[in-house]
């Protein structure tokens, strides 16, 4: 009932002494009772193999796209990461500028420097309070030479 070349196989392994090798799980034979319609020699299985095959590139896909997306995740991380940082440095970078600019403008640092001293500090109070009265037309050198009498 079986194929000729099943039944040979097996004996030509029991004349070789390797009787062990024909001793399988799987019956002398067609396999028909194999699931699937791969397995069936009756059946056009082009479709179903199309599916799986489609199945397996979908789920490929998806396997290396999630890597991919991190990998784009942490990049766009690390670019707006640095910037960050060069923004920073900009700020660092103009607020030292300035600084170094108020100290050229005023001999380098000795007039702000001078307003630790208690003398110096009361002399830039006076010039200020002079200002303000100035400012509101006042002449404080010379009292009482405003146009704004008390009435």
């Amino acid at each position: 009932m079986n194929p000729f070349a099943e039944e040979a196989l097996h004996l030509a392994a029991k004349g070789q002494g390797t009787d062990g090798m024909s001793s399988t799980s799987a019956a002398i034979g067609p396999n028909l009772a194999m699931g699937g319609p791969l397995a069936q020699p009756v059946i056009n299985a082009q479709g179903y193999s199309n599916d799986v095959k489609r199945t397996q590139n979908v789920s490929q896909n998806i396997s290396t796209a999630i890597p991919q997306a991190q990998a784009q995740a942490l990049g766009e991380l690390k670019t707006n990461e640095a910037k960050l940082s060069q923004a920073e440095y900009q700020a660092q970078h103009h607020l030292l500028e300035r600084i170094s600019q108020m100290f050229y403008a005023n001999d380098g640092g000795g007039a702000t420097f001078a307003l630790g001293l208690p003398e110096v500090a009361q002399q830039v109070k006076q010039h200020v309070a002079e200002q303000k009265l100035m400012a509101y037309g006042i002449n404080p050198q010379v009292p009482y030479t405003s146009n704004n009498f008390a009435a």
